[in-house]
């Protein structure tokens, strides 16, 4: 489990401190208010959501969408680290030696996330392998299964899928997702030496294929 800092504001005109909390006691209590939007941060990894619970959204706040979450003109306060930007955490901006460096964003850039695809890699199907690394890695069917494999363990990538969700009735919304050829083969041929014949074996048959 982690720690989060939640916090739910609004704008009021009082005629002192005292009376604007209790209005705004008052709202959040109403079980038909609208007011409905909390601004929610990972206390470890200092990500920031933007969550919506009358609309189930959940949105990653970084530097580039602040002004269009409308958090700029709310005086919100809030100050993105470069880590929201990139989807890793303060404490671990250079990606571990033996990851497996992915990620996935929607078609409108709001959620660009980059996470470690090594888990998928040790539960992952034989076949399921062999389908990503036919597609050179990225943007097919094959690729969309690692992203969608890590919603229960990366709460950046559920609140994507939320959002992509919650957009599905306007219009719909797609994403897409890139693994990181190089170091994905390195994985393998240490842990999965077999399917790393298989791909050389791949690749000669594309190789002669072409000539």
């Amino acid at each position: 489990m982690a720690e989060y800092l939640v916090e739910w504001r609004m704008d009021l005109e009082e005629t002192g401190p005292v009376k604007a909390a209790k209005e705004a006691l008052r709202v959040h209590r109403d079980v038909g208010s609208i007011a409905t939007i909390f601004e929610v941060t990972n206390k470890k990894t200092g990500t920031k959501f933007l969550v919506d619970l009358s609309e189930k959204t959940c949105v990653t706040v970084t530097t580039a969408n602040r002004q269009m979450l409308g958090l700029e003109d709310r005086g919100t306060g809030i100050k993105s680290s470069p880590a929201a930007d990139v989807g890793l955490s303060n404490d671990d901006q250079e990606v571990k030696r033996d990851a497996v460096v992915a990620r996935v964003w929607s078609d409108d850039k709001v959620f660009d996330i980059k996470f470690d695809a090594v888990p998928w890699l040790k539960e992952a199907s034989d076949k399921d392998i062999v389908d990503l690394y036919q597609i050179n890695f990225s943007r097919d069917y094959p690729a969309d299964k690692v992203a969608k494999f890590m919603t229960d363990r990366d709460e950046r990538i559920a609140c994507l899928f939320k959002y992509l969700e919650a957009l599905h009735g306007k219009g719909g919304m797609g994403f897409e997702v890139e693994v990181n050829a190089d170091q994905m083969l390195l994985w393998l041929k240490l842990n999965k030496p077999r399917l790393f014949d298989r791909y050389n074996e791949f690749r000669i048959q594309e190789e002669m294929r072409g000539k």
